[in-house]
């Protein structure tokens, strides 16, 4: 599927890529006050997890607990450096945070507001607010296990969306582990996106958006509510998430695309920012909003860019760097 003969698939990377791109647009939105242009570009989580169900679809998991472990170094060794290095920076700069936090982020229990809403929220360390993250995506990867033993169909995933619709009544989300199975299912029975599919998936999205306006338009005069908060916001996001990913998916299998993006230097740019793509995700927060914010370092947007973009690269080599040596030599000693 949008992949060449080497197994590189051209969708994921260049999906991934996307992803990390809306991310970072959407957290720059945020910080600089245009809500709007953070709300349009929100769905790259939905991307990344769509993506993550979707490479686990046919991968065996032969040892669980080596699978598990491979997981957690992978994902949360570059996490802990991080949170740890936001920790002693705020502390350096005199920023109080709690340190409850700190202790929840080694359990990777971060984003726990972010699936229960209604629990009392603890404010992040300044810098990590976006590594909620990673506790749903580790949450994804338990489920996983199951998954494995018990195939996912097309039931199924209907009947969790039921309770996760009930559920966003009260302010529980489980859209973020329905969007990684339905990337799942999605690489277990779809070899190759067709036309009839794909306009399928168009006028899902043209009526997801058509859903939010008008349960919008009601809000904005009656007050917002659980249901189009909880429910309706994370669906659009979700059916989003499938129409990024399946137009991707489409364009690339058009000869023409993929061998422009496969046979020329393209290619090695979209790799080398795929294989960066986590750490810049780990990173970039802090440099766009506290306690290291670039954007307002100088009276020039273009050059406070260049700086942003400049550190955000800089240290997310540097801690795939870190990470990866520090996440061998556990790996191996420790079950690897």
């Amino acid at each position: 599927m949008s992949s060449n003969n080497t197994g590189y698939n051209v969708a994921v990377s260049v999906s991934r890529v996307l992803a990390m791109f809306m991310i970072i647009i959407c957290h720059i939105g945020s910080a600089t006050g245009n809500s709007a242009i953070g709300q349009l570009f929100q769905m790259g989580v939905q991307v990344f997890l769509f993506i993550s169900g979707y490479l686990y679809s046919n991968k065996d998991i032969n040892n669980t607990n080596r699978w598990l472990w491979g997981r957690f170094v992978k994902i949360c060794i570059p996490c802990y450096l991080f949170i740890l290095g936001a920790a002693a920076v705020n502390t350096f700069l005199g920023n109080h945070f709690s340190w409850v936090m700190l202790i929840l982020g080694v359990f990777n229990l971060e984003g726990y507001h972010h699936i229960f809403n209604k629990m009392y929220y603890i404010p992040a360390i300044p810098g990590t607010a976006h590594l909620w993250f990673i506790t749903a995506l580790m949450i994804c990867y338990l489920l996983t296990i199951f998954v494995k033993r018990k195939p996912v169909s097309l039931k199924y995933l209907m009947i969790f969306l039921s309770v996760g619709i009930v559920l966003g009544f009260f302010g529980i989300r489980l859209d973020y582990f329905w969007i990684y199975f339905v990337g799942y299912l999605y690489g277990k029975s779809c070899k190759k996106i067709s036309g009839k599919k794909y306009a399928l998936v168009c006028l899902a999205a043209i009526g997801a958006g058509i859903l939010r306006m008008i349960v919008k338009g009601y809000c904005d005069i009656n007050g917002e509510n659980n249901f189009y908060l909880f429910v309706v916001i994370p669906f659009v996001y979700n059916v989003l998430a499938i129409w990024i990913f399946t137009t991707i998916e489409l364009l690339v299998n058009i000869r023409i695309i993929s061998e422009v993006i496969v046979n020329t230097p393209i290619s090695k740019v979209i790799v080398w920012i795929d294989g960066i793509s986590f750490y810049v995700f780990i990173t970039h927060y802090i440099f766009i909003d506290e306690p290291l914010r670039i954007l307002g370092l100088t009276q020039y947007s273009f050059l406070n860019a260049i700086l942003l973009t400049i550190a955000i690269i800089s240290v997310s080599i540097l801690l795939k760097k870190i990470s990866s040596d520090i996440g061998k030599k556990i790996y191996i000693r420790l079950g690897g």
